[in-house]
């Protein structure tokens, strides 16, 4: 079967010009889509992550947060943790402490 003849077909597993079939040419678009999408999501976490430390440096409960957010709670411990992580604290003590002490707190 000659390319054109794949082409005219619709058959997945034709090979194009490149050596990729249609459905692995369709699978590489979808998975750019999922990273740009993904990229989205992650510019926006940090922002996300800093009023987390805002709210539980004000003394505000993970249930509280999440409601105020319109997130899950899980979403916020997540947060939480990866706070905890990036800057190397063990407790929402010394989460506290660190933004009291950098006035992020009102």
């Amino acid at each position: 079967m000659t390319n054109s003849d794949c082409w005219a077909s619709g058959n997945w597993g034709c090979r194009g010009r490149n050596g990729r079939s249609k459905l692995q040419r369709r699978n590489t678009d979808l998975s750019r889509l999922a990273r740009e999408t993904w990229d989205e999501v992650a510019l926006a976490a940090p922002d996300r992550e800093y009023e987390t430390m805002r709210l539980i440096a004000s003394g505000k409960t993970l249930s509280e947060i999440a409601a105020e957010m319109s997130l899950s709670v899980k979403t916020v411990s997540v947060y939480r943790a990866r706070l905890l992580q990036k800057m190397q604290l063990k407790n929402n003590s010394e989460l506290t402490h660190y933004a009291l002490k950098n006035q992020l707190v009102d």
